[in-house]
């Protein structure tokens, strides 16, 4: 399975309207930064800390576009999400100024196949706004019971030798070890 933890996508049109024309110039910004600097200077910049511009183009593509489409790869990464076939997992921050529930719908309209399930977690609420994205990863405890029971309910995979016998191979092949089911993707 895949979980997601505070997680949308960064297209600007799937913001709040309020916020929609600000994440749009922000947007502009960190893609032009991303071409004609040899590095992007997120801690200069404010958002997004020290990364390589090849990146940030791609974030900055998505985020115009709401398309994945990454820079010199052959791939449909659109296709490959509308695929997945696997349980995942959605657990997302109430009042996530990065991760709204508009982005995080788009983020999770992409994966057509998927079997989704969605919770709303608290974060930890005395954090500032811009905090509470991360708030799960400075305190874990809720974000580890969600998924601890989440996997705990997924139901048993089929071997793999059972869907090669059927004649086909499985989207994603599966490794078993020790009672774990992992996608090796």
């Amino acid at each position: 399975g895949l979980a997601l933890v505070a997680s949308g996508t960064a297209h600007f049109r799937a913001w709040p309207r309020g916020r929609r024309l600000a994440a749009r110039l922000a947007v502009t910004g960190i893609g032009v930064a991303a071409s004609v600097l040899p590095w992007y200077p997120g801690r200069l910049l404010g958002f997004g800390g020290e990364q390589p511009r090849r990146l940030m183009r791609d974030w900055s593509l998505n985020a115009s576009t709401g398309q994945y489409v990454l820079e010199g790869s052959r791939r449909s990464h659109q296709w490959s999400t509308q695929c997945l076939r696997v349980p995942v997992l959605s657990l997302s921050v109430r009042r996530d100024p990065f991760a709204p529930p508009g982005a995080v719908e788009e983020l999770l309209a992409k994966l057509e196949s998927a079997s989704i399930t969605r919770i709303s977690m608290q974060g930890v609420l005395a954090d500032p706004p811009r905090r509470r994205h991360f708030s799960w990863a400075r305190r874990p405890e809720e974000a580890a019971a969600h998924v601890a029971r989440w996997l705990r309910e997924l139901p048993a995979r089929p071997a793999i030798a059972a869907t090669r016998e059927r004649g086909r191979a499985p989207l994603f092949p599966y490794h078993h070890s020790e009672g774990a089911t992992h996608v090796l993707a």
